[in-house]
């Protein structure tokens, strides 16, 4: 605001008004001591005022936070109900003669690790229930995986 004022009475100065010029000035000065005077004798109200503005920004984060998290739900849970609606990790495996153990050990490693990236950003009950789904899925991959790691370290002797 004061460099406002003092930027007019430049412009004054330079076409000449002085009158104007001197109005600006102590508009300018005057709007100066005002905020001396605020600030020297008003610092709680200065101090309350950067709370309630962290207290806002502190909200809006939150509310962009909880957006993500929607997001990454929705996007999740799609991607778990598209795994699971092909049975791309539900079948059963044979033996090493199962041509589907490769792609179901794939598979239930990205619904693992899914399970996983959500129980990072849920809390509470929440967070308990995606890090047993968590846990089960990984006993199943374990299971899935052992013959297959057993099958390729006999091809590779």
């Amino acid at each position: 605001m004061a460099e406002t004022f003092f930027q007019r009475a430049k412009y004054a100065q330079v076409m000449e008004r002085y009158e104007d010029m001197r109005k600006f000035m102590e508009k300018c000065n005057r709007n100066q001591e005002e905020l001396l005077e605020d600030n020297k004798f008003h610092p709680r109200e200065r101090r309350d005022g950067q709370a309630k503005n962290k207290d806002q920004k502190l909200t809006i984060i939150k509310k962009f936070k909880s957006a993500i998290e929607e997001d990454l739900d929705e996007i999740i849970h799609t991607l778990l109900n598209l795994i699971d609606s092909y049975k791309l990790c539900n079948a059963h495996f044979e033996g090493k003669d199962d041509p589907n153990l490769e792609s179901n050990v794939f598979y239930s490693k990205m619904k693992w690790d899914y399970y996983r990236y959500m129980a990072e950003y849920k809390s509470g009950d929440e967070r308990k229930i995606v890090a047993e789904k968590a846990s089960e899925v990984y006993k199943k991959l374990k299971k899935l995986q052992s013959p297959c790691n057993q099958f390729t370290q006999l091809n590779s002797d």
